[in-house]
């Protein structure tokens, strides 16, 4: 058990707008907390897994090693590489995911 919580930011998240073409570049921050639990959060375009995965390794974790993947949204650059943690407790949004296990906050589900 670590005694102080370590936060990497493994990625900077942009969002550049082209007004002439009315659309936007963007990807999402991805940041690794390592404290009692190992914790992912958002995880970037398809385009960051190498990223990801040579930063955990860097820090001598692996995708297995994760606890819990916490997405701050659904959209595609915060939620592409959550196929990389199979054994991490999902959070996103209001819906939390242990395997194929879902556990919803509130009661919209029924």
């Amino acid at each position: 058990m670590k005694d102080k919580a370590m936060l990497d930011v493994i990625q900077a998240g942009y969002a550049l707008w082209d007004k002439r073409l009315k659309s936007q570049r963007a990807d999402g921050t991805i940041t690794l907390i390592q404290s009692q639990k190992i914790i992912i959060v958002d995880t970037g375009l398809p385009k960051d897994k190498e990223k990801i995965l040579s930063t955990l390794q860097d820090f001598g974790q692996s995708p297995s090693d994760i606890d819990y993947v916490v997405c701050t949204h659904g959209d595609a650059d915060h939620t592409s590489n959550n196929n990389l943690f199979p054994k991490a407790k999902l959070i996103v949004g209001f819906d939390i995911y242990e395997g194929d296990r879902a556990t919803f906050i509130l009661p919209h589900h029924t």
